[in-house]
This record gives C-alpha cells, structure tokens and sequence, in this order.
C-alpha cells in the first residue's frame, strides 16, 4: 500500500499489517541520528506523555496511532523519518489486517488548555490515539460507536491553515469522514 504525505512536520500515521516494525515508516531514533525522536505514540498511562521510539526494530501495534516527523530538523541535521521537502511516499508491503480491536486508554481532560489537564477518571472517559488498522479508506461515519465515545476524530497536520494543528471531523476543519490508510 502507497499513502502521500506532503509538508514538513508530524503527521499521524498507523499499522495496517501484521508484523510490522517502526522501520516500515523509515529511518527511526537513533538509526537516523543519535538524538533523533522521530516517531513518538501517546501513552497516558506513563504521566501522559509522547513516548519516543527509538529504534527501528520496535514493533507497530495494529490500530494504535503514532506521530512521525517527516523532514528535516528546523535546526538543519537529518531528524525525519523521511528526509527532504516532500512529499514522501510511504510503501509498505504484508499481510493485511482485516480485525483490529484497539486497546483504547481511557482518560478525560480537565476543563483547561494543556496536556497537563489529562487525568486518571474511569474506564469510560478518555482521550486516545489510534489510526485506521486497515489498507482502505476507512468511512467514520459508519462505525457504530459506544455510547461514551465521541463522534467525532482529529488529525494533526503541518498544512493547516496558520499553521500546524488538529483538524476535526464532526467540527471544523475536515470535509468528510474519510480516514485514509495508513494514518
């Protein structure tokens, strides 16, 4: 499977095959760059935190969302999965998966603007990161969701309009409820 990816910065991505590594994306951590924190995933359960992954080797959990930077460093030594301008192709080839049940943290945000704001309140509550596990487009808007989870998905991108950021579907910012393979 092929998926684009245009503009310098972090772009979400995800696993749609079976026994994958970090490397499927490129060059991570330190087999880029000794200090190089190229793709991260989200772990609210270790003090709410972008966990860094710093090798290549490290397996890819089908449906969990990661964050990969692609480019180079804005202090100008090669950091990206990726190097160059863009926009990259993404190639990945293995056994597809065709059911993922994502192991979802379920934490809720505090009434406050920071990252900070994120705290432990039951098994029902909670913001996570996980991408579509899948090697088609996945339409949101036909998935039959639990009742305590949102209707609604963001994705962060370097190309939004002033600048990097969430766009959101069941908001403001994404026309359709397409999620594209691979992120």
């Amino acid at each position: 499977i092929e998926q684009q990816i245009s503009g310098t910065g972090w772009h979400n991505l995800s696993n749609p095959f079976e026994n994958q590594t970090a490397s499927s994306f490129g060059l991570v951590g330190t087999d880029r760059h000794p200090n190089a924190e190229n793709l991260r995933q989200w772990n609210p359960e270790a003090a709410y935190v972008w966990e860094n992954i710093s090798s290549g080797t490290a397996a890819l959990d089908p449906g969990r969302g990661y964050i990969g930077y692609f480019g180079n460093n804005p202090l100008g030594f090669a950091s990206g999965l990726q190097l160059g301008t863009g926009p990259w192709t993404l190639s990945i080839t293995g056994k597809p998966m065709t059911t993922v049940s994502p192991i979802l943290h379920h934490y809720v945000k505090i009434a406050q603007n920071t990252w900070e704001g994120f705290v432990k309140d039951n098994e029902t509550d909670g913001w996570n990161l996980v991408g579509n596990p899948f090697t088609s487009i996945l339409d949101f808007s036909t998935l039959t969701l639990p009742a305590n989870v949102n209707n609604a998905f963001y994705i962060w991108t370097p190309n939004k309009v002033g600048g990097a950021g969430y766009v959101s579907w069941s908001g403001a910012g994404i026309t359709d409820p397409y999620i594209a393979p691979l992120q």
